[in-house]
Parts: C-alpha cells; sequence; structure tokens
C-alpha cells in the first residue's frame, strides 16, 4: 500500500500545486513500523520515484517469529491474547488454514465472531483468556516456542522484516519497560540491517 501511494503521490502533488519532493522519509508507530520496514523492502525491490531518506519504527514488532512470537506467549502484557488472537484468526484466512489447527476448538468458534468488527477492542480483551498459551493449541505453543516448524511459525518467518540491504538509516526507538513491544526485537532487526552493510541504530527514550 505504501509503494503503490508513493508511486501516484507525483501525480497529486503535481494536481494540487505542491511541489514534488525528491526524497521520503518512513515513520510507523507499533504495527507501523513493521509496515514501514516492510515498505522499504518492497522499495528497495521495485522502481519508484523518490529517494528514501531515512526509516523510524517506535515500539515496532519486526522478528515475528523468533522474537515476538515467543514474547507474546509470555502475557507481560494485557493486550498479548487480543495480538495472538488477531494474528491467528487473519493468518487462517489469508493462507486457507483451519483456525482450529492453531487454537484450541472453542476458541476457533469463538474468535470469528469476537472478530467480526462489531464489538470494540475492549469487549475483545475481555472475553479472550489472560493467559495466551490458554488460546493456542498445546502443540502450537511448543511449535513457536521450539522447532517453529508448524505452518503459523513459518508464515511468521516470512512476514518478518529488517532482513533488508538499504542506503537509508534506520532508527529504532525502544521503551525500557514497553512489554507490548520487546526492545531484543528492535535489537535483532538492527543487527540484521547491518549484516547487509546498512545503518541502524537502536534509540532508548527512557521507560
Amino acid at each position: 500500500a505504501v509503494a503503490d501511494l508513493l508511486a501516484v503521490l507525483p501525480q497529486v502533488l503535481a494536481e494540487v500545486g505542491t511541489a514534488v519532493p525528491d526524497r521520503v522519509a518512513l515513520l510507523g508507530f507499533s504495527q507501523g513500523g513493521h509496515a514501514s520496514l516492510a515498505a522499504l523492502g518492497e522499495l528497495t525491490r521495485t522502481p519508484h520515484p523518490f529517494e528514501v531518506a531515512a526509516v523510524a519504527s517506535v515500539a515496532g514488532a519486526h522478528r515475528l517469529a523468533e522474537t515476538v512470537g515467543p514474547a507474546v506467549l509470555s502475557g507481560r502484557s494485557a493486550h498479548h491474547t487480543t495480538y495472538l488472537a488477531a494474528l491467528a484468526t487473519s493468518y487462517a484466512r489469508v493462507y486457507g488454514q483451519p483456525l482450529a489447527s492453531i487454537v484450541r476448538e472453542r476458541w476457533a468458534r469463538r474468535l470469528p465472531i469476537l472478530l467480526d468488527g462489531r464489538r470494540s477492542s475492549v469487549e475483545v480483551e475481555l472475553a479472550l483468556p489472560r493467559d495466551p498459551t490458554h488460546l493456542l493449541t498445546p502443540e502450537t505453543v511448543e511449535d513457536l516456542v521450539g522447532a517453529r516448524d508448524g505452518w503459523f511459525a513459518r508464515r511468521l518467518a516470512e512476514n518478518s522484516v529488517g532482513d533488508v540491504a538499504t542506503a537509508a538509516p534506520v532508527r529504532f526507538y525502544v521503551g525500557g519497560q514497553d512489554v507490548d513491544a520487546p526492545a531484543e526485537d528492535a535489537h535483532r532487526a538492527a543487527a540484521l540491517v547491518r549484516t547487509h552493510g546498512g545503518r541502524a541504530q537502536v534509540v532508548h527514550v527512557g521507560a
């Protein structure tokens, strides 16, 4: 979506009489941090009209399989079960897999109803178990913290970001007491960017 937007942006700006810039910066918060790094990867592979000047991810989630999955299973955040419920439901639909292959049977029946868009996030959160491991099947929990060879873990790995060669500097902003987006994940993604010769920095903003 970001790449498509940038492709049409010069035309839109020209129509409204705004100067077209030579460079753009990508910034995303939380899931948007993941989206910004994913967009960077897409923009390095496809022609586009702008130079990417810099990228910033604030409290983002990047390495979904090796860091985020195990961290979310900890249940340290009140939102962790909600994150897993949304991921499991959407991944099962997108990848054509039975939801019951990764979540317990009672939740395989309930999640499509809970997440049909008619309920607030608070309502959904209160309806779900506080412990994220009570949502998933024991086999899925074991796979996410172990071999990671089940379809869900493999797709999470496939959708992880940061493994990209880029000339644009990348910054990951983290909070020391953030239980939703672990700082360890930002450090892992930054290390991958540097592995490809890029400039990546983790910026600690305090608690």
